[in-house]
């Protein structure tokens, strides 16, 4: 769910400095994202791409790479195969439960995306 958090847990951790990273996912809910691969319509090496994409269909493709980057990933056969710090970890592979409350955002009108916009940019700048 947030690979990033975990990252900066781990970067903080190591730095030996007493900083502490944590997250928590909402009860109320959260925004649901995720990654997608496409191959665009001009693309010239379409049989490679094929094959990429074929290649991380694997299990034992995948679960390195969610152990690695700290991201859970969807395919069911490989998740026994992924560390418990990420396949446990109900912040980063949330529970059914939890997953009832993760929603797409959807687009909003105008006026509307240009509060949201303001809202987040103040809450990252912290002003």
């Amino acid at each position: 769910y947030s690979g990033s958090f975990y990252q900066f847990a781990n970067r903080a951790k190591e730095a030996g400095n007493g900083v502490v990273v944590d997250w928590r996912l909402p009860k109320e809910g959260a925004p649901l994202w995720y990654d997608s691969f496409a191959i665009p319509k001009s693309a010239q090496n379409v049989d490679e791409a094929h094959a990429f994409l074929n290649n991380l269909l694997d299990p034992t493709v995948v679960a390195p790479i969610s152990d690695f980057l700290g991201y859970p990933n969807p395919n069911k056969d490989a998740m026994p195969l992924v560390g418990a710090a990420i396949r446990d970890n109900p912040n980063l592979t949330p529970t059914a439960e939890a997953q009832k409350t993760l929603y797409v955002l959807q687009p909003l009108p105008q006026k509307a995306e240009r509060i949201r916009t303001r809202a987040w940019t103040t809450i990252k700048s912290g002003t």
